[in-house]
């Protein structure tokens, strides 16, 4: 069904970009079901989450084992492992390939799939049983469940676009590396900031944990296609076991009452608006380049911590 989705909008000369929003769309849906906020009853939420992410070539068990760590441990330097942080030691132990891929404009076409699902980093590859994300036999046998889904998927949309590989690449894999892309933008965005705070392990605490994550609003019209995921995440990190997607915009009026107090601190509700959210992506990849100690056990950007030196200096 989503590949004949996609083939209808190449016919009417809708571009790739449409198709990644869609996509990412309908992740959001299994991303639910994935908390446990889509229904109350497991099973359904099992079987809703495959259906969802089994056609964009997600295996749903393995990310939601993934995804959840990093629900636990928002802004933890060493556990919030779907999002590493790269601190200065790490920066200068990379290599100048690891570093030009961190900040090459393309690399967010890649770095969902293949390379945080299929290949593994730095979680472990969702895509085989035996990868260091799995440490039981249960996980590895619904790994290879959730992945049979998403090969049947492929296969499906293999069929159906004549068994011809130009037209499976053209209409399903093109399409899909773009849905990869604005997951990795959305996901991106609403975790790195010049200011954001991240911990070592002495100084990290849930709640304080979660507050380093921005809201981000997209305009026209996107934040509703994707179900608020956007500019309704900062309550989704507070609630991603309780509160449905639906919900997300009220639950958000009453984190921002709840955290008005901290607003001049670095634990406020963050927001902004970025109808340059794309520009945006590519600059901070750049920009962000690395953490550095701001206080004992606290770390931040570099270019922020070097920014606030400049301004008390100057002041």
């Amino acid at each position: 069904m989503l590949c004949c989705l996609f083939y209808y909008f190449d016919q009417i000369k809708c571009k790739y970009w449409a198709y990644g929003f869609i996509g990412c769309a309908l992740f959001v849906v299994g991303h639910d079901a994935g908390h446990g906020s889509f229904s109350d009853y497991e099973w359904l939420n099992d079987i809703c989450g495959h259906i969802a992410h089994a056609p964009i070539l997600a295996p749903f068990w393995p990310w939601q084992k993934s995804h959840r760590q990093h629900h636990q441990f928002t802004s933890h330097l060493e556990k919030d492992r779907g999002h590493p942080w790269v601190t200065e030691k790490d920066y200068n132990d990379r290599n100048w390939l690891q570093r030009g891929f961190a900040a090459f404009p393309l690399s967010g076409w890649l770095r969902w799939n293949p390379v945080y699902t299929v290949i593994g980093l730095p979680d472990g590859s969702h895509y085989w049983p035996f990868s260091r994300l799995f440490d039981n036999n249960i996980d590895r046998l619904k790994c290879a469940f959730s992945v049979t889904c998403c090969l049947i998927c492929g296969y499906t949309a293999y069929a159906l676009l004549g068994y011809s590989v130009y037209n499976w690449f053209k209409y399903y894999y093109i399409p899909l590396s773009f849905q990869g892309l604005i997951l990795v933008i959305i996901t991106y965005l609403q975790h790195q900031d010049v200011d954001i705070e991240v911990y070592e392990p002495e100084e990290w605490q849930f709640v304080r944990g979660q507050t380093q994550t921005v809201d981000r609003k997209y305009g026209f019209g996107l934040d509703t296609l994707m179900h608020h995921i956007t500019d309704g995440h900062v309550a989704h990190h507070f609630f991603f076991t309780k509160v449905p997607h639906y919900h997300l915009m009220d639950a958000t009026e009453g984190i921002k009452k709840v955290l008005k107090p901290y607003e001049n601190t670095p634990y406020g509700y963050k927001s902004e608006s970025n109808y340059d959210f794309f520009f945006k992506f590519l600059q901070y990849n750049v920009k962000l380049d690395y953490l550095i100690n701001k206080s004992k056990g606290v770390l931040q950007y570099r270019v922020g911590v070097e920014g606030e030196r400049a301004a008390r200096k100057n002041h």
